[in-house]
């Protein structure tokens, strides 16, 4: 704020000079350069709040939406981001009506691509609360993954749980993993199942799973009620610890 102040003044003496203008000349220009200045500094803060709401840890005081301007002050983009981060907020902890309260009149035009992504995760979240487990997997399977560990995993079980039993659709889902460059370590939850539907597409990957790998799967196979194939998947690492 102060070199913007700095700025003004600076350009305000130029002109005066070079342009013999009274100071009432330049009122208009300072009322519209300040307006555009507080209105993009609203628009970072209210994209910042975005972010926190959904990687920052429940407990951290940092990650609540806290609107910290009068609403007549800021632009309609950042009315619409401090709104995502509001319905975020409230889907990360379990406040689905609250979260539903805030779709509408949601203009999209006005996000970022990876905000629409978190846009289209918390609507998924929403369809998850409803029942609507095929809708969620839809959305998911467009978004993922978020940037958030813990909408991505949630979202990640929906979306292969809905595509197990289709050999199909599961190796549609193996491909979009894949495509992200997911399941080539076991470092975060959504890894693990993209690792699990990989040897789920491809038995021949089981035989080279090492015995870790293979009991981290099995946990997650059995995450998504895939007893049967979890209890293969342990089988394997006893052999595996054997050879």
């Amino acid at each position: 704020m102060v070199l913007f102040a700095l700025f003004l003044g600076v350009l305000t003496q130029i002109l005066r000079t070079r342009y013999s203008l009274g100071p009432g000349a330049f009122l208009p220009c300072v009322g519209f350069a300040t307006i555009a200045f507080v209105a993009a500094r609203n628009t970072k803060e209210a994209r910042s709040a975005v972010w926190r709401a959904v990687c920052l840890g429940l407990s951290d005081p940092r990650q609540r939406p806290t609107r910290l301007s009068d609403p007549w002050f800021m632009p309609p983009s950042a009315l619409v981001l401090f709104k995502l981060a509001e319905m975020l907020d409230a889907v990360r902890r379990g406040e689905m009506a609250r979260a539903a309260g805030k779709v509408t009149n949601m203009n999209r035009a006005l996000l970022r691509p990876d905000e629409e992504r978190l846009l289209d995760a918390a609507r998924a979240m929403i369809a998850l609360d409803l029942g609507e487990r095929r809708l969620a997997a839809q959305l998911a399977a467009r978004v993922l993954p978020t940037g958030s560990g813990d909408l991505d995993v949630r979202l990640g079980r929906v979306v292969v749980a809905e595509a197990w039993r289709s050999p199909a659709q599961l190796e549609e889902v193996d491909h979009a993993f894949r495509e992200h460059g997911l399941g080539l370590d076991l470092g975060t939850p959504l890894n693990r199942l993209a690792a699990l539907v990989r040897v789920r597409v491809a038995p021949d990957e089981r035989r080279t799973l090492p015995a870790d790998d293979a009991r981290a799967l099995g946990d997650e196979a059995r995450a998504l009620g895939e007893d049967e194939f979890a209890a293969e998947l342990e089988a394997r690492s006893r052999t595996a610890m054997y050879r």
